[in-house]
């Protein structure tokens, strides 16, 4: 099912100021994103709300405009890679996003394959190049595409769409 998000991200004097314009398909709840009741900025998450026929904006102040804009990038990013990220298919000799936790920061690494399931008492199955041969190999429990759905952004429009 395809999904759709569209935000009106809009920046003022030591404030941000978000509207949430289009929700469609199925949001997954991340370490970042939320989809409960009321639309919503948090400092560690944003809050989307599912139903949005009443629609309306959220505000944070900032002391300064550097924290807003840092804040604004974080927002994009995590909207980007968690619910729009990891789309496509790995492909062996190209880069892609690897964690060993739930709540573990993506790394960045190549890939080189995937283990068969069979492997008794397994949990990481994915393989990618060491950081200090490429002849060595590191396993991993997670892994992604690396992301390519970037949000289109016109003025302070941002929409992403995926799968």
């Amino acid at each position: 099912m395809a999904k759709k998000l569209k935000l009106r991200i809009a920046k003022f004097n030591k404030m941000l100021v978000v509207e949430q314009l289009e929700l469609e398909g199925e949001f997954k709840e991340t370490d970042h994103v939320r989809v409960h009741g009321d639309f919503e900025l948090f400092g560690g998450f944003i809050d989307l709300q599912e139903n949005i026929d009443d629609r309306s904006a959220h505000c944070r102040e900032f002391d300064n405009n550097a924290e807003r804009d840092e804040y604004a990038a974080k927002l994009v990013k995590w909207i980007t890679e968690e619910q729009f990220g990891g789309v496509g298919k790995l492909e062996v000799g190209k880069p892609c996003l690897v964690k060993d936790y739930e709540y573990a920061e993506w790394e960045k690494c190549i890939y080189v394959g995937k283990l068969s399931q069979n492997i008794r008492d397994r949990d990481a199955l994915f393989l990618t190049e060491s950081e200090v041969s490429r002849t060595q190999f590191v396993s991993w429990k997670y892994a992604k595409h690396l992301n390519s759905a970037q949000p289109k952004i016109d003025g302070e429009i941002y929409t992403w769409e995926g799968e």
